[in-house]
Formats: C-alpha cells, structure tokens, sequence
C-alpha cells in the first residue's frame, strides 16, 4: 500500500517490499538418562554471528554466543520430576528460531 505522499505513489512506480526471510531453525533433543538428562541443540539458517539461549523452567540456564551449530547439554542439577525446557537461537538480522519440550528427570 503506498500513501499518497509518497514518491512511489506520485510517480506510479512499483513498490518491491522486501521478502520475509524465515526464522532460524532450532532442534532441541532429549536422552533421559537417570540420575539427569542430556540435551543436543542444533541450530541451523541464520546471519552469523548466532546467540542461543537456553531456559529450563523459565529460568535463563545457559547463554553462547557466538552459538556453535551443535552443542550437547547436560542437565545435572535438575530436581526428579518433569522441566520445560526451552532453546531460543537470534541471529545478527533479529531473526530468532526456538524449540521446547518437557523433560522427566528420574528420582
């Protein structure tokens, strides 16, 4: 949509918007393994450089940047009972990607 004040409308000339670019594309994985849980983050597409942020219970537990393209977690301190766990990957052009997933940590 062009405004009538704009030079584009006054002219007659097509406007080309910009293409969306998609989000970043952020895999999150479990091996639940007694006494704690192992995560690997896979982040791929993005601007580098590439922050990734990783939450578990709503809590920021890890932060990388510049984020490697894999990475494996462990998950040692959690308490017996189930965790959200939530990986959060923004690249230099604000364009952002994220996975979640529950995690049961055995007692």
């Amino acid at each position: 949509m062009s405004f009538i004040g704009s030079p584009a409308y006054r002219t007659g000339q097509r406007i080309d918007r910009p293409r969306p670019r998609p989000g970043l594309d952020v895999s999150l994985t479990t091996q639940e393994q007694a006494p704690h849980a192992t995560l690997d983050l896979a982040v791929r597409g993005g601007t580098a450089p590439v922050r990734l942020h990783l939450y578990v219970d709503g809590e920021l537990a890890e932060s990388w940047a510049p984020a490697p393209e894999r990475c494996r977690f462990e998950l040692r301190t959690l308490e017996a009972g189930r965790h959200a766990v939530t990986a959060r990957a923004i690249d230099r052009d604000g364009r952002w990607g994220g996975a979640s997933l529950v995690v049961a940590v055995a007692s």
